[in-house]
């Protein structure tokens, strides 16, 4: 389907203006080593970098975006992935695997006048959040725990966005749900989104996320719904998240970004009126145009155990790296992180533990 898609992407491509079209992409790799001995290669708690001791190709993702001069036209946008990364963004996915290839897939056009608004339908990530899924567009390579376990990372609906002032741009979302091409239940999710541009250094994002998740039938992993229920459940989530990004200086970039969600009356499960939350703070230091140093400090809260599985569950973790880009094309990734936890959640030769350090090399090669 994907060698399909990029045919036929060539094909149009060639019988159309270049400029209209843009190519790139991106292949991740990364090995990664843990202080604690897991009986299996598999770390909790981690979105992408699950393994230890051994090396992986995470993803690799081919962008295609049709941005036609012709105002009146339809655009598209596609995301096209493969790899390991690509099965753990659709774990909970009630279509199991009939869309993992596609990051993104959705098409879009622009109303013009004085206030333009943009519409977009598919399959498009999610506003929620300061990190994305793509290793590449965040300052460290692992994902912090507020992003795996507090923020979908995919919806599929409508997406209407407009400038509503000169420094105020609105996001409306119908969508299928949490982390759904295919709806798992009968009820919509609505999200609204706005990011305000506080001045020429500062901008401030806000996100309001309110669904019924839950499905009576579990897909090929076991789970019942993208929201990631293991059991026939279903619950009102309701979700605020919110982030500052503020450029300090030429060099340093700092951010924050905090989320609170709820999950109400979660029927045919042992937990019912739960709420999980967390903060994470970032620092980027640009050394050079080649060479930086990143810094991150989460903590994630569980009280239920809704998204962990582990009531009272709480997380946090610190995370220091450097980065090396060459030649434009090729980034070099050195990782430290220290994770800890109020119970012995980490895997330790057949034991548990409430701590762990991982030390990670990752090697991106964009085009």
């Amino acid at each position: 389907m994907v060698l399909a898609v990029l045919l036929g992407t060539v094909t149009v491509a060639n019988a159309t203006d270049d400029k209209d079209w843009s190519f790139s992409g991106f292949l991740d790799t990364y090995y990664q080593y843990d202080s604690r001995k897991p009986s299996e290669p598999l770390l909790f708690g981690r979105q992408f970098d699950i393994y230890r001791d051994r090396g992986s190709i995470a993803v690799g993702q081919l962008n295609v975006a049709y941005k036609p001069s012709n105002s009146h036209a339809i655009g598209f946008v596609a995301n096209l992935t493969v790899g390991k990364n690509a099965e753990l963004i659709n774990l909970g996915e009630p279509a199991n695997r009939a869309y993992e290839a596609f990051h993104q897939l959705y098409a879009t056009y622009t109303f013009g006048g004085k206030t333009p608004i943009t519409v977009d339908l598919g399959k498009f990530s999610t506003p929620i959040g300061y990190e994305v899924a793509e290793s590449i567009n965040n300052d460290q390579h692992s994902r912090s725990f507020v992003y795996t376990f507090a923020q979908p990372i995919y919806h599929t609906g409508v997406r209407v966005s407009a400038p509503l002032t000169s420094k105020l741009t609105g996001t409306a979302i119908i969508a299928q749900g949490w982390n759904e091409v295919e709806d798992s239940g009968k009820n919509k999710a609505g999200i609204l989104s706005v990011a305000y541009v506080a001045s020429s250094k500062t901008t401030i994002y806000c996100n309001y996320y309110l669904a019924e998740e839950g499905s009576k039938f579990a897909n090929d992993n076991g789970i019942f719904g993208g929201f990631g229920f293991t059991t026939d459940s279903r619950a009102k989530v309701c979700l605020f998240d919110a982030s500052v990004v503020h450029q300090a200086t030429d060099k340093l970039k700092v951010g924050v970004n905090g989320t609170y969600g709820t999950a109400n009356h979660a029927s045919g499960a042992s937990f019912e009126d739960s709420k999980f939350y967390g903060v994470a703070g970032y620092a980027k230091y640009q050394l050079s145009p080649e060479l930086g140093l990143s810094f991150r400090a989460d903590t994630f809260n569980d009280d239920g155990g809704v998204r962990s599985g582990t009531d009272g569950l709480s997380l946090s973790s610190f995370t220091a790296g450097a980065d090396y880009t060459f030649k434009k094309n090729v980034v070099f990734r050195l990782e430290f992180r220290r994770d800890a936890a109020n119970r012995a959640v980490f895997a330790d030769d057949g034991t548990g533990a409430n701590n762990r350090s991982t030390f990670t090399f990752a090697v991106a090669f964009k085009f």
